[in-house]
């Protein structure tokens, strides 16, 4: 059945409103991460990321809140702390890394993304404010007083910083005020290789460390807007098969698919699951929200998911249904799918096509062990040359058994026994549907294609039992009636001779027992 775009679309946005209804909000409407309070200790991060994402979807009110979330959320020096509440409330980690990448996010949509000049300017001057801050009060830290080295910019995220004060169009304005630690961010830049990218996915435990790795991605390619280069590819390949469950790993794997879509609908109820019913085998307080992406999906967050977490990910789905997220793997993919036939996903770096009509030469690599793979429905797809993977057509027949089957050709088997070849002249004399492989095979009946005797060979005639080959490749027969005939008649007749002593070779009939004189 052919993936109806209109229809999933429909559902994710009637999903998306009704969630927006549950998930909560401080008095103000600012975000919060907690149901029966204001509470914002990663809003910064959560709020940036959902601006990116109803920015792409066209969800102009999540877009316009969650981005003044941010804004509202950097100090008069030019600090940003976790949330709205929290600004200029100076305790240990205040911000951290994690919230960086939202303060990105809101620098790509309105400092980048945005089309007015206005606003652009404005978020230039907050990105040189907060430069300024970390290099000289912050003394190369984001925050002052931290229990670990959070408030550090590390080589990853001193990389992606600048990066994207660069997409900014600032550098050469921060060169001019002495920046002196964005000498030091561009060197970091040698750290967004693919090489150092893909060893520090694999290293990153499952759960929040391995949803920032998802995340860096996700902003790289916000900025650079291309998905089909190394880094995306293999980064992102790493976090999907950590958790394929995960449904923005999933998308950004794969992008805006039919299973992706049931993913995302699944962890997302329109309401939330009752607290009597929750499946958790372990106790979290009765208003406690979650991330669920940014956890493990074994431990079933997203059964009290906040909300704004699936805000986020419908959107992102909406977006791509549209064809709004340049870099996302579907748009990129599509594209490599014959016209008209729905991408699925990918699988080994190749895209998946659903070939709706019986097209495809894909029954061709039936059973040819890598050429062939079974999705999560039980569908098998082939490998159709270099170009992807194309539904395999059902095989009509099987072979019989103890026969082995080789590529199928035009929906029946193949059937291959060195001991039980066919006669040509049975070929033709059953059916005249004869084609070449690296054997000449013929189609007998239903039961498939089975190898041909060369015209040099002889065969068993009908309802004689083949007993086996002999040594100069010709069939040694048994007689259904009389199984042996005397070596006087066998040498009697012409063209006939006496064959390890044991058998008789009849001219183009074959071998047959011979009975031993008394």
């Amino acid at each position: 059945m052919a993936f109806d775009i209109q229809k999933a679309l429909t559902e994710l946005t009637q999903r998306r409103d009704a969630i927006k209804k549950r998930a909560p909000l401080c008095a103000n409407g600012e975000m919060s991460l907690e149901y029966g309070k204001c509470a914002q200790g990663d809003m910064t991060l959560f709020a940036g990321i959902s601006c990116l994402a109803a920015y792409y979807a066209g969800d102009q009110a999540t877009y316009r809140a969650r981005c003044d979330d941010v804004a509202n959320s950097q100090g008069s020096n030019g600090r940003w702390w976790r949330g709205p509440t929290r600004v200029d409330i100076e305790d240990r980690n205040s911000f951290s890394r994690d919230m960086l990448k939202g303060v990105l996010a809101y620098f790509i949509v309105e400092g980048i993304y945005n089309q007015d000049e206005a606003t652009r300017r404005e978020v230039r001057e907050k990105a040189i404010r907060f430069v300024e801050f970390i290099d000289g009060e912050g003394k190369g830290r984001m925050c002052k007083e931290a229990t670990d080295n959070r408030c550090n910019i590390t080589q990853g995220s001193g990389a992606q910083l600048y990066s994207v004060l660069d997409q900014l169009g600032l550098i050469e304005e921060l060169e001019k005020r002495n920046i002196k630690s964005l000498k030091k961010w561009s060197k970091h830049l040698e750290m967004r290789n693919p090489l150092i990218m893909n060893v520090l996915a694999k290293l990153s435990p499952l759960g929040f460390q391995t949803h920032l790795s998802a995340l860096g991605a996700f902003l790289d390619h916000s900025v650079n807007q291309n998905g089909n280069n190394k880094l995306f590819s293999k980064h992102i390949d790493i976090v999907y098969k950590k958790d394929p469950s995960n449904p923005f790993y999933s998308f950004l794997y794969q992008g805006a698919t039919q299973d992706n879509i049931q993913k995302a609908l699944s962890i997302c109820p329109a309401n939330r699951i009752p607290w009597d019913q929750l499946s958790l085998d372990y106790y979290i307080g009765p208003h406690r929200a979650s991330w669920s992406l940014q956890r493990d999906m074994r431990q079933r967050f997203f059964e009290i998911n906040d909300g704004h977490d699936c805000i986020f990910i419908l959107n992102l789905l909406i977006a791509d249904l549209n064809g709004n997220i340049p870099w996302s793997r579907r748009n990129h993919k599509l594209s490599q799918c014959p016209s008209s036939k729905e991408y699925l996903g990918e699988h080994s770096g190749k895209p998946v096509c659903n070939m709706a009509s019986g097209s495809s030469n894909s029954a061709k690599c039936h059973n040819l062990g890598n050429q062939v793979f079974t999705s999560a429905t039980g569908e098998k797809y082939c490998l159709k040359s270099k170009k992807g993977w194309y539904k395999a057509l059902k095989i009509k027949a099987a072979c019989p058994t103890g026969m082995i089957e080789k590529a199928p050709y035009h929906n029946y088997p193949v059937c291959f026994d060195p001991h039980q070849n066919i006669g040509l002249y049975r070929c033709k004399k059953s059916i005249s549907n004869v084609y070449n492989s690296q054997h000449n095979t013929c189609l007998i009946g239903q039961f498939g294609w089975f190898v041909e005797v060369p015209l040099n060979r002889n065969i068993c005639p009908e309802g004689y039992e083949y007993i086996k080959l002999g040594s100069d490749n010709k069939p040694i027969c048994k007689a259904p009636i009389h199984p042996k005939i005397s070596q006087s008649r066998c040498e009697k007749k012409k063209r006939a001779f006496v064959y390890e002593n044991d058998y008789c070779l009849i001219d183009k009939k074959g071998y047959f027992n011979i009975r031993k004189l008394k």
